[in-house]
Order: structure tokens, then sequence, then C-alpha cells
């Protein structure tokens, strides 16, 4: 009889049912033809988060050591220290049930973020902006996904003004909140920005579509001249993405790891495309040798 640990079966389960969600999928691309992607185009989600612990300097320089563009998610802590956490409270990933923005910097610079996802991550902590800052390379770009209120601005400007490696090349901000957007668009100008919206009113499928329309609105409102757009091939047709870039937007499309839909995506017309799995999504649409 074959024995299998529990974070074995896990990620079998997680495995397959991202192959069957995939498969799904294949039914409702209708319309598009197979591209190429570029790796331009491809940003690594919450870094090499397939391979590496999300959110951690060796998830975002495995990206940078590929070739990626990567995102990272940061929060303020309660003493105005900008790090890389993508949840609002570190219990998921660091087993401590408080939320970021209460925390010190005292309080979590040392906490392992990388034994949840296996032995040897073990001892991995948060990572400051100024570090991550560091690994900014002209020809791609770092997104730095905003998920304090525009409070962060200020400090956020403070460190990007104190180095000179990144730069409005090299790093776009992004966020769900208009607040926040605007206050970087004002505050910072020269730095690209994109506002986070879904495709659907909602999260279920009972939701009904986001129109085009208020998308631009709400791009509009925050000053953003980026939309980093959750993508549903059902749903986001290459007339949609067209009417954002027609209006001055930078398309941004999220979080694809089906190749098919990356395909899609970009056959559609999106300017860049986040996934967890950038390196496979490269491998599936280059033509074999």
């Amino acid at each position: 009889m074959l024995f299998f640990s529990r974070r074995a079966l896990a990620k079998f389960f997680s495995a397959f049912v991202a192959l069957a969600f995939c498969s799904l999928l294949l039914f409702s691309t209708g319309g598009c033809t197979s591209v190429s992607l570029e790796k331009s185009k491809l940003i690594a989600h919450r870094g090499m988060s397939e391979i590496a612990p999300e959110n951690t300097l060796v998830a975002y320089k495995g990206a940078v050591e590929r070739g990626f563009s990567f995102e990272c998610d940061v929060y303020k802590t309660k003493d105005g220290k900008v790090f890389s956490f993508h949840d609002n409270n570190l219990k998921r990933i660091a087993g401590i049930n408080k939320r970021c923005e209460d925390c010190t910097w005292e309080e979590v610079k040392n906490l392992d973020v990388g034994a949840w996802k296996g032995e040897e991550w073990k001892g991995q902590h948060p990572a400051s902006l100024e570090d991550i800052l560091l690994l900014a390379r002209n020809g791609r770009i770092i997104e730095i996904d905003v998920k304090s209120g525009p409070e962060i601005v200020p400090v956020i400007k403070n460190i990007v003004l104190a180095q000179t490696n990144a730069t409005p090349k090299n790093i776009v901000f992004a966020s769900s909140r208009i607040n926040t957007i605007r206050a970087f668009r004002e505050e910072m100008p020269e730095f690209p920005a994109w506002i986070g919206v879904t495709c659907r009113r909602g999260w279920g499928k009972q939701y009904p579509p986001l129109p085009v329309e208020e998308a631009i609105e709400k791009a509009r409102a925050s000053k953003a001249n980026g939309i980093a757009l959750q993508f549903d091939p059902e749903l986001i047709t290459k007339e949609y993405i067209k009417t954002l870039q027609d209006a001055g937007y930078h398309v941004n499309v999220w979080t694809i790891d089906c190749p098919k839909n990356a395909s899609c995506a970009a056959e559609r017309g999106a300017d860049t495309i986040t996934s967890n799995r950038p390196n496979k999504l490269l491998q599936a649409s280059s033509p074999a040798l």
C-alpha cells in the first residue's frame, strides 16, 4: 500500500484541479488563434511563486535571473517601513494572527515566510522595498501592488528618491484603490500607475460582467495611465481591450496560468500578462524544435 504526505496529496490535488480547469477553458476561448508569447509581456506574479515562496527576495531574484518582470505586494508597518506581503494578515504565511499594518518592522523583519512552502525554504524573511528596488533592471518592470491606502505614498516616494536604480522606466505602481493610485499620480506623476479592476462587478459567475465604460470611469477617477484587468476569456474580448487602449491605457491582464488563455489574451491585444507560471507559459507557446 502506498502512503502519501498531506503536502504531497495537496500538491497533487492542486495540480489536478488546475489541469482540469485549464482544459475546460479550452472550450471558452472561441475566436482565439495560437500565438507565441513574448517574454517581455510576462510578469511573474509575486515573483517566481510557483517554485519559491511568494513575495520573498528569492522569488523576485528567481524572476530576474530568468529575465522576467515581476509583481510584488507591499504594506506599510505602523512605524513606517514598507515591506512585501500579500495578505493583510500574517496568519496564512507566517502563522501569526496579526494585521500587517498593525505590526512594527521589528516584529516583521525576522518572520519565517518560507517554511510553509517547504523545508528547503525555511528561514526566508519578508523583503523591504529598499531591497526589492535593488533588483530593478531596464528592459523589464517591477510592478508594485500597493495594498495600503494613500498614506503609504509619501513613504514610498522618499524610498524611491533616496536611490537611483529604480526609475519610471522599470517601476510601475498598481492598486485596486482609487485614492491610492490618484495619490501616486499626483505625488509621483512621472511613474506609471495601474488601477486594478475585476471583469465582473463581483467575484462569482452569478455577477454581471463589468462594462468597459465602468472600467474606464474607474481609471479616470484614479488618474491611472494603465488598467490591471482580471482576465476571463468569455468576457474580455479583443474589442474590450482595444477600447481601453484607444482611451489611452496600458492593459495588463491577471492572473493567467493556462497556456491557452495566455495565448488568447496576447492575441486579443493585452500589453502585459501576469502569471504564477510565466516560464511554463513561455515554453508552451514556443514552437517545438
